[in-house]
């Protein structure tokens, strides 16, 4: 723990008009954790977010009816399909067109989105709230 850890002390040096010096160190021993978990949370969101987007782009592909067996679609499906199959028969998914295949709006997924969105933010405020540190700042000021 030396004065140069940014974030763990910070140092004020301060002149009086006598000449006299004024020297203030600030020490916060929770400043390193609270960044660190803001770090974990932003993987956790980070994370939630890939894995939305790519909902997203199946409830897209499944609207406009895309081919199944190519490659792109065929990677969407498979790594989406285990985060909506447990939503599905929930909700009926409207499907719409005469051609093969049907077009599907797939509101398994949309529903999908919204609840691991909340999934997320209760995973970061969880972290947030077990691993936060309590301890107050401590002041300390030495003069010459």
């Amino acid at each position: 723990m030396t004065s140069r850890d940014p974030n763990r002390r910070s140092k004020a040096k301060i002149e009086d008009v006598g000449g006299r010096r004024r020297e203030q160190i600030i020490e916060d021993p929770s400043r390193a954790r609270a960044h660190t978990l803001n770090r974990v949370g932003q993987l956790v969101y980070l994370l939630n977010g890939i894995l939305i987007g790519l909902i997203a782009i199946r409830v897209v592909l499944k609207v406009v009816a895309a081919n199944p067996t190519q490659p792109f679609a065929r990677f969407v499906y498979g790594f989406t399909q285990p985060f909506t199959a447990i939503f599905e028969g929930l909700v009926q998914n409207p499907t719409f067109g005469n051609g093969t295949p049907l077009n599907v709006l797939e509101f398994t997924s949309l529903f999908s989105i919204v609840v691991y969105l909340f999934v997320a933010w209760i995973i970061v405020r969880l972290i947030k709230i077990v691993f936060a540190s309590s301890r107050p700042k401590r002041i300390h000021t030495y003069e010459e």
